[in-house]
Formats: structure tokens, C-alpha cells, sequence
């Protein structure tokens, strides 16, 4: 599992296969690896049994399948991602009014917190 916002890798290692030229891509947890083509491939770095990739820390939150190719072959289903975290939000509130907020994402603790923040970046806001 991976949490949203934070580095994340995936690695594969292979006592059989070659992962020299292999990709890797993340779909929907619905789709299947024939649905890969188009979406951003993660070209993997290492060595011919072990190699890996940085993930997108900004994926939205929820659960998807990692598919792996070789040389540009046929993407075959390797297994599941879960990034963690809450789902992007914009919220109004007025001074002087009541305001609430729900938080919505995937997985979320009861030891998750927010920040308020007066602009768009949350870069050191110690959001968890």
C-alpha cells in the first residue's frame, strides 16, 4: 500500500525472467491489463531479477491493478496497488458562519488529521 502524498515504489523480482526493457502500468482496480494501452508506463530500473519504479504519490485514492510487460509485449496482471489517503477537495466557508467539512478518501484512520491552509499548497503543513 502507498499513501497518498508520500514516495511510493513498486518492485519486481524475477528468479526466471529477464526484467531488462520491462514496464509496468497502473490501471483501475475495474479494468484489465488489455485496457493498459495509453496510460503512463513506469519504466523500471535494476537489475535483470530485480528492478522497480517510483510510483505517482498523487493518484487518487482507492485500489488498482500494477500490469507488467516486457520488450513491449502483452501486459500480464502482477497484483494490486492501495493508495491511502483523502480524495482532492476544494471547501468554501464565510467569516462570521458555521462551517463544516467532510473528509472523503480511502482508508482513512481515525488518526488522520487536515489543515486549514490560505493557499493551494499543503508544503509544510505536517498533513497526515
Amino acid at each position: 500500500a502507498c499513501v497518498r502524498g508520500s514516495a511510493c515504489r513498486v518492485e519486481v523480482t524475477s528468479k526466471a525472467v529477464d526484467l531488462t526493457g520491462s514496464e509496468v502500468a497502473v490501471v483501475g482496480n475495474s479494468a484489465t491489463c488489455a485496457s493498459a494501452t495509453g496510460v503512463d508506463l513506469l519504466q523500471l530500473t535494476g537489475t535483470a531479477s530485480a528492478a522497480g519504479a517510483a510510483i505517482d504519490s498523487m493518484l487518487s485514492p482507492g485500489q488498482y491493478r500494477l500490469c507488467w510487460r516486457r520488450n513491449g509485449g502483452t501486459f500480464v496482471d502482477v497484483g494490486g496497488l492501495e493508495m491511502i489517503g483523502a480524495a482532492d477537495s476544494t471547501f468554501k466557508c464565510f467569516v462570521g458562519d458555521p462551517c463544516s467539512i467532510t473528509v472523503t478518501g480511502y482508508k482513512l484512520s481515525g488518526q488522520a488529521s487536515t489543515s486549514v491552509q490560505s493557499d493551494r499548497s499543503c508544503a509544510g503543513a505536517g498533513i497526515q
